[in-house]
């Protein structure tokens, strides 16, 4: 799926930093509080446009409303009904901080460097395969300095993905999308 950045998106200040969480039993309120915290001090340290993305707006936009609410320089929350928009603010983005799988993957395939909060095995293991920082969400530092710390070294430091694994990933869900066709078509 080719990525459309949605309009507006270069009309922000950059850099632009895509923070995608969701809810889920291990995002606890004393585990967001400790997220809000680290952006507050990330954002202040980077001067970065913190772009709060919800991808399913019913369950996920109240934690990115209470982000919001603390953060004391330039904040957004988008979020998008076609798919290829969600994918196209990653080509703006230059760091992303995410929970869900997709929004990693499509972080990773636009080349936005990221930093992954897993909370399921499927996360882990992307992280694994692209050799991508991130923490298990219930061994979350309790430091929001840390885990601040943490961030701006990603942020300053890393690299972007190497390709190949990327280009595996695209290749993969072109055949995966080939036997659903042929599943459904059958």
């Amino acid at each position: 799926m080719d990525g459309h950045p949605p309009a507006g998106l270069g009309d922000l200040h950059a850099p632009r930093v895509a923070v995608v969480l969701r809810a889920h039993p291990l995002l606890t309120p004393a585990r967001l509080t400790t997220l809000t915290e680290a952006l507050v001090s990330f954002q202040r340290a980077t001067e970065t446009t913190i772009l709060l993305v919800p991808f399913q707006p019913q369950r996920d936009r109240p934690i990115a409303e209470a982000i919001a609410a603390h953060l004391p320089n330039v904040s957004q929350i988008r979020s998008y009904d076609d798919p290829r928009q969600c994918k196209g603010l990653f080509v703006g983005v230059e760091f992303t901080i995410g929970m869900r799988l997709h929004s990693l993957i499509m972080a990773a395939a636009e080349g936005s460097r990221g930093f992954a909060l897993s909370y399921d095995p499927k996360v882990t293991q992307l992280m694994q395969e692209l050799d991508l920082p991130g923490c298990e969400l219930a061994a979350l530092p309790t430091d929001a300095n840390q885990l601040c710390r943490t961030w701006l070294d990603c942020y300053a430091n890393q690299l972007p993905l190497e390709p190949a694994p990327i280009e595996s990933l695209r290749d993969r869900a072109l055949l995966h999308r080939e036997l659903l066709q042929q599943v459904l078509l059958a």
